[in-house]
């Protein structure tokens, strides 16, 4: 990880918004999410945290959403960076444009 960070100055953290929530559940795994409470029954439409399997699951959405950038200007976490700030935000760029065709969601910094 390091050596892919050798030589770049600029760099930018972005971070998903409930980043599970993100991924939805195929139709046919959602009757196998049900659960029945006083209100009713209800199905998920999106993964849970705490599943065996969503960890692994989010990291290959991010791989097929990211695939080539990863390493290249982009890490895990979504870390974008270049070696030059013009290098920088064309990378950051990308990456957003890359997050937006997919209609996820990052969180906004408040501080």
């Amino acid at each position: 990880m390091l050596s892919a960070l050798s030589g770049a100055r600029y760099f930018s953290s972005l971070d998903a918004a409930s980043g599970y929530w993100q991924v939805p559940v195929e139709a046919s795994a959602i009757p196998k999410t049900a659960f029945i409470c006083t209100e009713g029954l209800f199905e998920f439409l999106a993964m849970l945290f705490g599943l065996y399997n969503a960890a692994a699951t989010y990291q290959r959405m991010m791989r097929r959403i990211l695939g080539d950038l990863l390493w290249k200007c982009c890490l895990v976490y979504i870390l974008v960076f270049g070696s030059t700030f013009e290098e920088h935000n064309r990378n950051l760029r990308e990456v957003l444009r890359r997050i937006r065709e997919h209609d996820l969601l990052l969180k906004v910094a408040t501080s």
